[in-house]
């Protein structure tokens, strides 16, 4: 589990690596309780949603903030909810084929030319570019 902390704490700033790994280790002992390998899915995959939405979460918040000596004050900014940072919720605004093709790059760690040759009949796209392209879709619908 270290590794997939240390993998999603990478993709943010690094002035705040360190902090981010604190709380994702936190949330990833949570993840694990809930974790049932009966469901057909690994640890990783399962795991992956919560923390990168923790860690993304966890630096929003930060940003709402203003240091200033000892001393933080709330800057004006508007109100992250629950529903926004809910990872459930992003997800549902996929339909099955953008769902199906996160996964398949994401989760499966697939590059584009194997999606496009292995799936092209199920996900109706043809071109590695066409496919670069609603990926870019799809992260905008995780607000990635």
């Amino acid at each position: 589990m270290t590794d997939l902390i240390k993998k999603i704490a990478a993709k943010f700033p690094k002035t705040y690596r360190e902090d981010i790994e604190q709380e994702l280790f936190i949330e990833s002992c949570e993840c694990e309780k809930r974790f049932d390998p009966t469901r057909g899915t690994t640890l990783f995959s399962f795991c992956y949603p919560s923390l990168f939405y923790k860690a993304l979460h966890w630096v929003e918040e930060q940003r709402n903030y203003l240091a200033v000596g000892d001393e933080s004050y709330r800057l004006d900014r508007p109100e992250t909810t629950e529903q926004d940072m809910d990872p459930v919720a992003r997800w549902k605004k996929l339909d099955p084929v953008e769902q199906l093709i996160y996964r398949l790059k994401h989760w499966r760690g697939m590059s584009l030319e194997e999606i496009v040759q292995e799936f092209s009949d199920v996900i109706g796209i043809k071109s590695r570019k066409t496919l670069s392209k609603k990926l870019i879709q799809i992260n905008q619908k995780l607000d990635l």
